[in-house]
């Protein structure tokens, strides 16, 4: 059995509905984090549901959020020039090449579309030319695409690459905190403007 969005986002936040506002907890060694800054490998941190962010580190930061402040995919994918203009900023995406299109295709199913830098499929959905007939060295091929695309040594820094360019293009939106796919289901990438406190373990929670 599946587990709708709603779900999904259910079991990892705690939302205050009369105030429009979802409460995020962020956990860190750091013992005196007392502002996000865009710099590091992800322009900001991620935070999630309270459990989560105690498996992250013993130090929990609570960060309360309009939800008109937080990107969804949608709100993404409806700025197809601005995506274009970070993409040829941050990536190896060059016009001049002759998979442009795929290229751009690839990345958008990635960054965008948040699905990920591991597999064919991605590859598949985006009829993307490959070389290579064999899977395995098909496999290979298309790793090295997407490492050579996102500037990275290896697809776990690839996949981290396309988590910060999500921020990248939500912040340039005006939105404070973008949604991630990642191991915990969801999680948001909390962007440099947001309000950050301590979070006091006195306080009432269900999460």
């Amino acid at each position: 059995m599946g587990y709708s969005k709603r779900q999904v986002l259910a079991a990892l936040i705690k939302v205050i509905s009369t105030k429009n506002t979802v409460v995020l907890y962020h956990g860190s060694h750091d013992q005196n984090l007392k502002e996000i800054k865009d710099n590091g490998l992800f322009g900001g941190v991620f935070a999630g549901s309270l459990s989560t962010a105690r498996s992250h580190g013993d130090n929990i930061y609570k960060i309360e959020l309009d939800w008109n402040d937080v990107c969804e995919n949608r709100d993404l994918s409806s700025h197809a020039d601005l995506v274009r203009q970070v993409f040829e900023r941050e990536t190896n995406l060059d016009k001049n090449d002759l998979n442009y299109k795929y290229d751009f295709d690839l990345l958008w199913e990635i960054v965008i579309r948040d699905k990920g830098c591991d597999g064919l499929y991605t590859f598949s959905e985006v009829e993307y030319p490959l070389e290579s007939e064999d899977e395995y060295d098909a496999e290979k091929e298309a790793e090295n695409i997407v490492c050579h695309l996102l500037d990275e040594g290896d697809l776990g820094d690839a996949g981290w690459k396309a988590q910060k360019i999500r921020g990248i293009i939500a912040k340039k939106l005006g939105y404070k905190a973008v949604e991630c796919s990642d191991e915990h289901g969801i999680s948001y990438l909390v962007l440099s403007g947001a309000n950050i406190e301590p979070y006091d373990e006195n306080e009432d929670d269900d999460l």
